[in-house]
């Protein structure tokens, strides 16, 4: 599980530039009724539980293959 903490705060600064650069230029436009309308350095809250479950499934598929690979012999 450390590695998925370890991961969300190293990729939390290239997720804010992203989302930075997209709101800036109008290149994505989100309803305001149909989100929480909680923003945390102009990201929406959303976007953030968004990057944690992705980021998530990815390390528990990693974890899960890497564990099944690897095997003793016995």
């Amino acid at each position: 599980m450390y590695r998925f903490y370890r991961a969300y705060a190293l990729l939390l600064i290239p997720f804010y530039a992203t989302c930075l650069i997209i709101s800036e230029r109008s290149i994505m436009k989100f309803d305001e009724n149909e989100t929480l309308r909680l923003n945390i350095g102009g990201v929406s809250i959303e976007g953030y539980f968004y990057l944690m479950s992705m980021l998530l499934l990815a390390v528990y598929l990693f974890e899960l293959f890497r564990s099944k690979t690897i095997r003793p012999n016995g």
